[in-house]
């Protein structure tokens, strides 16, 4: 996927957990998962 599609996937995944009620990453980690995803994403 690319850049922009992780971003709306973890903000997705930000809400689900919420709403299950169960605990999102810390600060720390969401920013390491996002730089990973960026790094990563496609490009197409």
């Amino acid at each position: 996927m690319t850049w922009p599609m992780w971003q709306v996937q973890v903000e997705r995944m930000r809400a689900l957990f919420a709403q299950r009620g169960l605990p999102w990453l810390s600060a720390d980690e969401e920013r390491e998962l996002r730089a990973y995803l960026a790094a990563h994403a496609g490009t197409s």
